[in-house]
């Protein structure tokens, strides 16, 4: 049993870490093509008025 707990806590951790590491990448991505998402000067644009 505990090797079988080991296993799965060692597959969670190597999880944990390829998803930061794939957020990492696609933030950078993103703000090379200067997307809102990591854009902090979209932050400070005044709100565009609603139709």
């Amino acid at each position: 049993m505990n090797n079988v707990i080991r296993f799965l806590r060692e597959r969670e951790i190597v999880h944990f870490q390829r998803f930061g590491e794939c957020l990492r990448l696609c933030k950078e991505k993103m703000d090379a093509k200067n997307v809102y998402l990591t854009n902090p000067a979209f932050d400070k644009m005044p709100a565009r008025p609603e139709k």
